[in-house]
């Protein structure tokens, strides 16, 4: 469910905030580091390329060989002790994610605009605003104030449904020499959890009561959104909307609202596995002069032979360019749960190479139309700027 949802990305931050047996939390995180160098825990919802909704606790970490044993064992003891009781580590893990967002909310307010904006389109977008966006500061807020004392039985049995050996999916990152003694270790410890009930049929529906929505937030500036649904994936048209919006973000709409709507920054794209649009603005001192301005960046850019040539090699280059292997790890993993396969990878690509001219002019049209009809609009604006 999504309260579940909610509360498990509080467990993600209290797993590493709270003691385990009779060891004081510092003590332990001090061990984990020593024999794993990093380790986090991570919520993420999305939708796979079957068009399913997905929602996942990501664990990670990474360990010298050596270590590998003694790594695993202390995640088990992890899974298996950690203090779930003491609502003074779980308000301490709260307050740790209310911090996050006053810090954060100012830098990155075009991406929770963003998110906020999407999140009526499509069941993932929305459980990602329960669990990530503003939705989720309001719900901390909540928590803290009034469900401190029901966490603790919430967290505890959350844990014994999630941690579990028949959920678990392991992935591993290794030397091939070293495969043969990694992978028992991770049969081993698979076969210590519990085996729990697996994945049971869910249904999660949107909120979708308001399309228009804005948060007041003390800051000079706005940040605006506007989101909508795109082409399918398969549909011959979503190369060519994803053409166009890129275009149009690098060239009119910078002009159009950094150079003379005096914003500092704004963009937009095709989300290629949510299959929408969206634009954004950052730090912008106007609200309906951009929203306007996102049809107009649309309607007035040029597409030439050499922008349409660019534009292929800058979309393309992102799936080539070179990563270290943490990078590498999680996009395996994420292509593996999402369901990306290297042939759907390829058909885009080669969808991609194709594009004419009058492929993105006839996507401009059908990009003006979308944005127009019925958008979900997100502002987050000072009191004054809301006010007018």
């Amino acid at each position: 469910s999504y309260e579940e949802l909610e509360d498990l990305s509080v467990l993600s931050r209290l797993l590493l905030m709270t003691n385990v047996g009779n060891q004081n939390y510092s003590d332990f995180l001090t061990e984990l580091r020593f024999k794993t160098g990093a380790a986090s825990f991570m919520v993420e919802a999305g939708t796979d390329s079957e068009n399913k909704d997905r929602a996942f606790i990501y664990c990670r970490f990474k360990a010298l060989k050596e270590y590998f044993p003694e790594a695993l064992e202390l995640f088990g003891r992890l899974f298996r002790e950690f203090d779930y009781k003491s609502t003074e580590r779980i308000k301490g893990a709260l307050t740790d994610i209310e911090t996050d967002f006053q810090s954060s909310v100012l830098r990155y307010g075009h991406q929770y605009a963003v998110g906020s904006a999407s999140s009526v389109l499509n069941p993932s977008l929305y459980t990602t605003e329960r669990i990530q966006g503003l939705l989720f500061w309001y719900r901390v807020d909540q928590m803290l104030s009034s469900e401190l004392s029901e966490l603790p039985q919430r967290l505890k049995a959350l844990t014994e449904k999630t941690f579990t050996s028949s959920r678990l999916t392991f992935h591993i990152s290794c030397e091939e020499r070293d495969e043969a003694e990694v992978i028992p270790l991770i049969k081993e410890f698979n076969r210590s959890l519990n085996i729990g009930t697996g994945l049971l049929p869910y249904s999660r529906t949107i909120d979708a009561s308001s399309r228009h929505m804005a948060y007041t937030i003390s800051s000079p500036v706005s940040y605006v959104s506007l989101a909508s649904p795109s082409a399918k994936k398969d549909d011959p048209t979503f190369a060519s909307e994803r053409m166009m919006m890129s275009l149009a973000s690098k060239n009119s709409l910078w002009s159009l609202i950094r150079e003379k709507g005096g914003a500092y920054g704004a963009g937009g794209a095709i989300d290629t596995s949510e299959e929408i649009l969206y634009f954004y603005t950052y730090r912008d001192p106007r609200i309906d002069g951009s929203i306007d301005d996102f049809t107009e960046a649309l309607k007035s850019e040029e597409i030439t032979d050499s922008k349409l040539e660019d534009g292929k090699l800058n979309i393309l280059s992102r799936d080539v360019k070179p990563i270290g292997p943490s990078s590498k790890a999680i996009l395996d993993l994420r292509r593996y749960l999402y369901k990306i396969s290297d042939e759907l990878r390829k058909c885009q690509k080669e969808a991609m190479l194709a594009l004419t001219i009058e492929d993105v002019e006839k996507a401009r049209d059908i990009l003006i139309e979308r944005v127009a009809d019925n958008p979900a609009i997100f502002v987050l604006p000072d009191a004054k700027l809301a006010a007018d």
